[in-house]
């Protein structure tokens, strides 16, 4: 049981790795989307979207780890977990995994948080966006299209 016990260790160590790599990817993205930037908005959509693929992931691994743990301990499936399971720990063990159930917590309601200011951050670019939008469709007759730019060549070394 103490091997499986240091991976689920490890597994939620990853999960808390990973959700801080969430928090910060979300803090970072906060001038692309401020200041539009297509590429680095789509850059960091991109890094969020592969960070909740590797915590669904740990997810999994987690829940399926911890039921065989509860089974181990003989605590029945869908009981008490993981608090039941602690009681049956050795105090080291049980105060590792409150450590990381208390930072798990943490870090989770910090990711919350900066969810909302992201979707508050989403709503008013998409407004920006909308008027941008609604002001060159008004105005279609007085901007024109940008004129098309020529192809770049390429110069050509001399007997290639």
């Amino acid at each position: 049981m103490q091997q499986d016990m240091e991976q689920f260790f490890g597994l939620l160590e990853r999960r808390i790795a990973t959700l801080r790599l969430v928090a910060e990817g979300l803090r970072d993205s906060r001038e692309a989307f401020a200041e539009l930037k297509l590429d680095a908005i789509h850059q960091h959509i991109a890094q969020q979207e592969s960070f909740l693929r590797d915590i669904h992931t740990l997810d999994a691994q987690l829940d399926s780890l911890g039921k065989k743990l509860a089974a181990n301990a003989g605590l029945e499936p869908g009981g008490a977990g993981l608090p039941g399971l602690e009681d049956r720990l050795e105090p080291a063990d049980a105060q590792r995994l409150r450590l990381l159930l208390s930072s798990l917590g943490t870090i989770q309601a910090d990711v919350r948080r900066l969810n909302q200011v992201h979707a508050m951050l989403l709503r008013r670019s998409r407004r920006t966006v909308d008027i941008l939008m609604n002001v060159v469709g008004n105005h279609t007759g007085t901007y024109q299209p940008p004129a098309p730019r020529p192809a770049l060549t390429v110069p050509v070394a001399a007997g290639s």
